[in-house]
């Protein structure tokens, strides 16, 4: 076979598979996954982000955010949340902790956090992505969105939380 008919040949082979593949990637937005959005921070303020098991959410509740300012507001969890482990480090002087919890309804995916804001003097907001949409309606599955921060102290501790969804 003459070199130039083998590279044409190939070519062509080429491409037909790579039309191929092409041709099963969504290109409509309805089929493109969800991407998080990037919040609009007015005041944002810097973090860690920590993993925790389940556990500060009472049944009557559909969200919590807690703020932790000094070690007795770290001892108030059991050591099973793993919040008193996670939070060991944290020097009080210059940052605090944030745990909060939400109770969704659905088969939502992991979550994670985008941003963090001072949203007033006192308040701090959590904006956090799901990129998942569970089906709709919502099935009666309930799931618990978790989340731990280590803030860094920008004056005082704030009291106040908030949770963002996007999603």
């Amino acid at each position: 076979m003459k070199r130039s008919a083998f590279l044409a040949s190939v070519g062509t082979a080429g491409s037909i598979a790579l039309a191929g593949c092409l041709g099963s990637v969504p290109f409509t937005e309805e089929g493109a996954p969800s991407e998080c959005p990037d919040p609009d921070l007015e005041n944002p303020l810097e973090y860690d982000a920590f993993d925790f098991e389940g556990g500060i959410l009472e049944t009557d509740e559909a969200e919590v955010v807690n703020i932790l300012a000094s070690r007795q507001d770290v001892e108030q969890f059991p050591e099973e949340t793993n919040i008193p482990e996670a939070m060991e480090s944290v020097d009080f002087e210059t940052q605090y902790g944030v745990v909060a919890e939400r109770s969704l309804h659905g088969n939502w995916g992991s979550h994670h956090v985008i941003g963090v804001d001072q949203q007033t003097e006192r308040t701090i907001e959590l904006h956090v992505c799901t990129p998942e949409r569970p089906e709709s309606p919502p099935n009666d599955v309930i799931t618990t969105m978790s989340i731990g921060l280590i803030v860094e102290l920008d004056g005082e501790a704030l009291t106040d939380g908030r949770l963002q969804h996007h999603y």
